[in-house]
């Protein structure tokens, strides 16, 4: 037995923890935030478990409902890996076009823009203006090279666009399917017509429909927390409430 597993195994509590967080390390990259979140998140729920099995006096009663949690909260810190990849892209390519434009680069600007939304099936037509305009830049100047850097990004796979642009109905939801603060409950134990209601009034709107939601949470594969899920919803003066 590896020393770290026989360490861990001297306590049931950190056998416990070591499990939980192979799988996070399975699933997350070291060394960023949403890893340290996970983390924590697991430390406090080994607690959590080796508390309520005390109480009860039967670990194996407590153990299913833990794994069926580490399986919602692996997805949703995965979730929120993705989403924060893709915002970073966002913000690495309007940094590429603004290099070129201040160096006086249209053309390199128009190709980075152009190349970027090759990555959303609605522009995979070529029939947005600047994929048209960056075509024919470089069939104007005979740029080779070009056509072989635009099949490599035709032949990459596309990614889904969102709904609600910029991501805010993908930020709320991965960032508040597990229960916190924004969120006691945690969106994760909402029936999808409940998280509709639920995320068009914590982004104060009235046109998130049930399949743009549904769609959102499926496009991150966030995975629905232990039952029985909760499907009332009222919004007081007070605050949002769940039954």
């Amino acid at each position: 037995m590896p020393a770290d597993v026989f360490q861990a195994a001297a306590t049931t509590e950190g056998f416990l923890l070591w499990l939980t967080m192979g799988m996070i390390s399975d699933r997350l990259p070291p060394g960023e935030v949403i890893r340290e979140r996970a983390e924590k998140w697991a430390k406090d729920a080994v607690a959590r478990l080796i508390s309520e099995a005390c109480s009860r006096g039967d670990l194996s009663a407590v153990i299913p409902r833990h794994w069926e949690w580490l399986g919602v909260a692996v997805s949703a810190f995965w979730a929120q890996h993705e989403l924060a990849d893709r915002l970073q892209g966002i913000e690495a390519n309007k940094r590429a076009i603004k290099k070129a434009l201040d160096a006086g680069d249209k053309k390199l600007a128009t190709e980075e823009r152009g190349i970027f939304l090759l990555r959303y099936p609605h522009c995979r037509d070529l029939k947005h203006s600047a994929i048209q305009e960056m075509i024919e830049n470089a069939r104007r100047d005979g740029d080779v090279q070009f056509f072989v850097r635009f099949g490599r990004a035709l032949q990459e796979k596309a990614i889904a666009p969102e709904e609600t642009p910029p991501d805010k109905l993908a930020a709320l939801v991965t960032s508040g399917w597990l229960p916190s603060d924004l969120f006691r409950p945690g969106l994760c134990r909402l029936t999808d017509e409940a998280l509709a209601k639920v995320c068009n009034y914590l982004v104060g709107r009235e046109d998130l429909s049930l399949d743009m939601v549904r769609k959102a949470r499926q496009r991150w594969k966030l995975k629905k927390g232990p039952k029985p899920w909760l499907k009332k919803v009222e919004k007081t003066a007070e605050g949002i409430f769940v039954s």
